[in-house]
């Protein structure tokens, strides 16, 4: 540790002597100082350093003295060893905070901060969506040749390009333009009280499209006997389980069911890790007709770090890839002649969700097994499906 300590007291100081900074916010390209011996003139050590402010390399030099030219050489090579020796450690000049007190910090920077900071708070699958809408983003400040302007200095005509861009360029459709809008106006919404800025040019400027609500299809009682029919005629067993194991836990088919580890499944509940849950880590009750199915398949037999759904259909130490089951599902619903009509797997979260609720009509139960945060959630979650909580007073309504 004190080894640590005095390398990093070193650099430091050799940083504050030929004028560069160091601090957190690197790495940064660089290349190397070299010695420089012109003719007619005095030596010197050049080398290229980044500036955050410029967002690219900018040469800079130093001069070497000396009485003779050993001594000239010996002075060269002293600089040049403490000059890389900063640049490796991510050396740079126009550090950020000198920039965030000044008001020119590049937008550029500002970003990968802002990115930088979403990749320690949000979960992997987040990240890369964000990293996705945040080359989005730098495409278009390439394009219109941005990618050095100042924060401060994105204005209202930049964000209507930025919409034209997405548009006409990235030929993205509605939602996803809205998507991509909602990302690039939280970037600037973060950034406000850091960098002082007096406006937020996305949502002063864009407004959303129009889209459709795209749901997930919910199966009806005759395509669920029709689905099980057709996966006992192809021999896909294991689909069944599949798609039963989302139809009973609300649990999303990708992240979670297919995740699923034997060690997961308790006696009453299986959990669900915040690494791979939507939400945060949670819980879901385990009804009797997945207890059965469970001791069907002989699942708690097997050992707790095996996943649930992997090859050989049996657990096993591998987890099975996303095409497994949908290569399957695309043959069922080629049986079932629903190809190509909205029906996918997820739909059995929403066709156990509207079962559940239809059969006991008890909201909490829906909120719990599906891991909302309040009911009003859920009451919205299932008008969305054409489930009404208070249907039943329908029935009341007086003749006339």
């Amino acid at each position: 540790m004190t080894n640590q300590l005095s390398e990093t007291k070193t650099r430091q100081f050799f940083a504050e002597k030929h004028g560069l900074h160091l601090d957190e916010s690197g790495p940064y390209p660089f290349e190397f100082a070299v010695l420089q011996r012109p003719k007619n003139s005095d030596w010197y050590v050049s080398f290229y350093v980044f500036s955050i402010k410029r967002n690219e390399l900018v040469r800079r030099r130093r001069n070497v003295y000396g009485d003779s030219q050993k001594a000239k050489k010996e002075s060269a090579r002293i600089i040049i060893d403490e000059i890389n020796t900063v640049l490796k450690a991510g050396g740079h000049i126009d550090p950020v905070k000198k920039l965030r007190d000044s008001g020119e910090m590049p937008l550029a920077t500002a970003l990968a901060e802002f990115m930088k900071d979403k990749r320690l708070t949000l979960k992997e699958q987040s990240v890369k969506t964000y990293e996705k809408w945040s080359n989005y983003f730098v495409m278009f400040l390439s394009a219109y040749d941005l990618s050095k302007i100042s924060l401060k200095d994105f204005n209202n005509e930049h964000a209507a390009d930025m919409r034209t861009h997405a548009l006409t360029v990235l030929k993205m459709g509605n939602k996803s333009y809205n998507t991509y809008k909602a990302f690039v106006s939280g970037f600037f919404i973060y950034s406000k009280p850091i960098y002082k800025l007096t406006s937020n040019p996305i949502s002063e400027t864009l407004f959303n499209l129009p889209t459709k609500t795209s749901k997930h299809i919910a199966y009806n009682a005759a395509q669920i006997a029709a689905y099980k029919e057709a996966c006992e005629k192809l021999d896909l067993p294991e689909l069944w389980f599949f798609v039963r194991m989302i139809y009973y836990t609300f649990c999303r088919p990708w992240e979670e069911v297919r995740k699923m580890q034997v060690g997961d499944i308790k006696d009453d509940h299986i959990i669900i890790y915040a690494d791979t849950s939507k939400t945060n880590h949670r819980s879901v009750m385990i009804p009797p007709a997945l207890e059965a199915i469970f001791s069907e398949w002989k699942i708690r037999e097997y050992p707790p770090h095996f996943y649930i759904f992997s090859h050989g259909y049996k657990p096993g130490k591998t987890v099975v890839s996303h095409n497994f089951f949908y290569d399957k599902h695309r043959k069922v619903l080629d049986e079932m002649d629903l190809s190509k009509q909205g029906y996918d797997i997820y739909g059995w979260k929403h066709t156990g969700a509207i079962a559940l609720y239809k059969a006991t009509k008890d909201l909490m139960l829906v909120k719990e097994q599906c891991g909302h945060s309040d009911i009003s959630q859920t009451v919205q979650y299932l008008r969305d499906l054409g489930v009404f909580h208070y249907s039943a007073g329908i029935n009341l309504f007086p003749e006339i």
